[in-house]
This record gives C-alpha cells, structure tokens and sequence, in this order.
C-alpha cells in the first residue's frame, strides 16, 4: 500500500511539473500555428463542439474518421480536457503533457518493473526511477507534445503493450493478456497512422 502511494504521489507530481513546463512554453514562445503544429488543437476543439451538440454526433465524427489520414482518436482525451480547462492553445499543450506525458511516465514505469521481475523490491524501485528520469530526460517527445502532436501518447501505448507481454512468461500468459495486447495493438495503429 505504501508503494501505491508513493507511485501515485509521484505520477501527480510528474504530471503537476509536466503541466507547469508546458505552461511555461506556450507562454514563452513566439509562433504563429499553421499546418501540423495546429492541426491536433483544431481536432479536439472540433471534437468537443460535436460533443457539446450531440455525444451522438461525436461517435459519429471519430467513427468516420477511421477512413482518413488522422483519426480523432487521439483527440477524445485532449477534446475532454479542453472542456474542462478551455479551448486555449494553452490548455490544450498543458492537457497534452499531463495526458500522454503523465501516460508515457507511467507505462515506461510499469514496463521497466514487469522486465525486472527477478530483482528483489529495492532494486525494481531503483529500475523505476531511473526510467521515469529517462523518460523525462527524453526530449523528443515532450518538445513534440509542447508543439501540439499527439505522439506521446502512441509511445505510451506502445509501453503499455509492453508491460502487458513482461509482466507473465510467455508460457503462463493469460488469454485476457493476450486479447488486450491484440486490442492494444489495432489502438496503436489507429492512433497514429
């Protein structure tokens, strides 16, 4: 139990200082949005607007963008966020770094855990935080995500699968496992083609 809270206590202060460094970038740069660097911002305030005329109309655009180059996917976290916080260039950096930068924190935590499952406590502990250091030491995607794209969040998943396949050996692998690994993986490809 103490373990959970202090991994949950550090994940809140992760995303907390994530938040805040986008903040502090959005406020600090000089740039004028175009192409690529707006195209997720427009995805997601379109998204909450559908959502705010019809939860119908909602499903109905994230479904039919499944045929197209980019899927809303990615955009249903930052769209909710941006309900919540505003429609700010702003807000919707800030939702990307505590979304997908909180999630790819977590998941390469967890992922560096299920690999060393051999190692006594204090040493899965230390493997931990030395990933979560990588992990934000890691400038691509975080400099990414304070640009607007959604990145982030297909590594996150992809540490996710991950976790999933260490976590057990491979002869003890649950049927669950591998049916959420498969469905992970099609998210993946949906997320970010």
């Amino acid at each position: 139990m103490q373990a959970a809270a202090w991994g949950a206590g550090g994940t809140a202060a992760v995303v907390l200082c994530l938040s805040l460094a986008a903040r502090w970038y959005v406020s600090t740069e000089q740039t004028v949005y175009w192409w690529d660097y707006v195209q997720w911002w427009n995805f997601s305030v379109t998204l909450l607007n559908d959502y705010r005329q019809s939860p119908t109309a909602a499903a109905r655009s994230v479904v039919r963008s499944f045929s197209r180059d980019y899927t809303l996917i990615p955009a249903i976290p930052t769209a909710a966020w941006c309900g919540l916080f505003g429609q700010s260039r702003m807000a919707f950096v800030t939702g990307l770094a505590a979304i997908y930068g909180g999630m790819l924190i977590v998941s390469s935590c967890l992922t560096t855990l299920a690999a060393t499952q051999i190692a006594d406590r204090q040493q899965r502990a230390c493997a931990a935080a030395v990933a979560a250091i990588i992990a934000l030491c890691w400038p691509l995607p975080f400099g990414v995500s304070m640009r607007g794209f959604v990145d982030c969040g297909a590594s996150a998943i992809a540490c996710f699968i991950l976790w999933l396949f260490l976590s057990a050996p491979l002869s003890r692998l649950p049927l669950w496992r591998c049916i959420s690994i498969g469905c992970l993986l099609a998210l993946l490809f949906l997320f970010r083609r």
